[in-house]
């Protein structure tokens, strides 16, 4: 079978299967592999003899590659004439630590000195993200009258000034995981405009799987959510993540996390303000 569900890079996964023979003195050999998403491309394989009219359990591990990453998982068998298969099952486990980091989560990559600031459409900019007009800013107290906001990891925020800011991750979707990302909002000044908005986007940012909308603290920082359950369709395509502030809301500490198979992958990078880190993962995927 070639399964919906696709490798997670640096995850180890285990197939397990039941195998006997139906009569000795048969051929008895049998056969497991992974494969890539052409049942002929094997990535691993182990074999053996199978018992005599009863059943013992055989597994293959097989820890996937940034070249698996996002592509679907297949698993195959073979064996001799008599030979049985029955109870096949899939476990992974992804490597601890393991959540989706964000560059440049906390707006620092491209350093300023205080006071200082650069528009994200700089051809100077150096930092990961993206706007889709010239406005939008990162500065380092900046405005430095006793409002300004302090940032809340490192030393730069982001303003939105009325602009796209966007990043298409190299992680790809799970179909059936729920995602949810995060950030911190505030406004500068009262008076001014609060609102802002948070998306999904697929690999093109123009392309909106979910949004939510709100209004900053003035003075303050709160922190936003949104939350997307990867749908089929979306399974193996880079995850997009885009913001949208009126001129002087500002954001600050990005962090996506994700559940699946019930279990929670914690948000990376930058630290979060709380202090939390990754969590392994550990689900189980069977057919009978």
């Amino acid at each position: 079978q070639i399964l919906d569900d696709t490798f997670i890079s640096g995850a180890t996964y285990t197939l397990g299967v039941w195998t006997g023979i139906l009569y000795s003195g048969y051929d008895d050999v049998w056969s497991v592999y992974f494969t890539g998403e052409d049942y002929e491309i094997n990535l691993i394989e182990t074999s053996g003899n199978a018992p005599a009219e009863s059943w013992e359990q055989v597994n293959l591990v097989y820890t996937a590659t940034m070249a698996d990453a996002g592509k679907k998982i297949g698993i195959k068998m073979y064996g001799d004439g008599y030979v049985s298969f029955d109870s096949v099952t899939v476990s992974y486990l992804a490597p601890p630590a393991q959540g989706i980091i964000i560059p440049d989560a906390g707006f620092d990559d491209h350093v300023l000195s205080v006071g200082g600031y650069i528009y994200l459409d700089d051809s100077s900019y150096t930092g990961s993200w993206q706007s889709d007009s010239g406005w939008a800013w990162v500065d380092y107290m900046y405005y430095q009258d006793g409002l300004e906001l302090e940032a809340l990891s490192g030393n730069q925020k982001v303003y939105g000034g009325e602009s796209y800011i966007f990043q298409i991750l190299d992680e790809t979707f799970i179909p059936g995981a729920t995602y949810t990302l995060s950030v911190w909002t505030g406004l500068l000044w009262s008076g001014e405009a609060d609102g802002w908005w948070l998306y999904f986007t697929g690999e093109d940012y123009t392309d909106d799987l979910i949004e939510t909308s709100g209004s900053a603290p003035v003075g303050d920082w709160e922190q936003a959510s949104l939350m997307y359950t990867a749908a089929a369709a979306d399974a193996g395509k880079k995850i997009g993540i885009k913001m949208y502030g009126d001129s002087y809301v500002a954001f600050d500490s990005v962090t996506l996390s994700y559940t699946v198979g019930g279990v929670v992958v914690a948000p990376r990078g930058p630290d979060p303000v709380d202090g939390a880190v990754g969590v392994p993962l550990g689900s189980s995927l069977s057919w009978t």
